[in-house]
């Protein structure tokens, strides 16, 4: 018999429960957000955690990082994108604002990397 670790039913289990409870906590978000935190946190840290179980237990010689992270920035980007575009949608004055704000903190960047760049030594 191996370990916790290795015991891929029992995860799948705590995966599906977890992930019931979860759709509860969501449910709970729509009818009281403050109250929905904590079942938001703990059930869905348990949903991560037992999800990336059962992946470790059937991968077990791939890199989670080179794996999950293409996944991991599609979402987030695709997520950004999608609060971008209803903050848009919902005041266009804020996407001047926050395509300036950009452009300063870009050139801020720029300047600070040039002399890195050039090769020259930083003081």
């Amino acid at each position: 018999m191996g370990s916790v670790a290795d015991l891929r039913g029992l995860w799948v289990v705590l995966f599906l429960l977890s992930g019931l409870a979860a759709v509860f906590a969501v449910l709970l978000l729509i009818l009281d957000p403050l109250a929905a935190i904590p079942w938001l946190v703990a059930t869905w840290s348990v949903l991560l955690v037992s999800g990336y179980r059962i992946w470790r237990i059937d991968h077990p010689h791939e890199s989670a990082r080179g794996t999950l992270a293409p996944r991991v920035y599609l979402v987030l980007s695709s997520l950004v994108a999608g609060i971008g575009l209803f903050t848009v949608r919902a005041n266009p004055i804020v996407f001047v604002v926050v395509l300036a704000v950009w452009l300063v903190l870009m050139a801020l960047l720029g300047l600070a990397l040039w002399p890195v760049s050039r090769g020259r030594k930083v003081d």
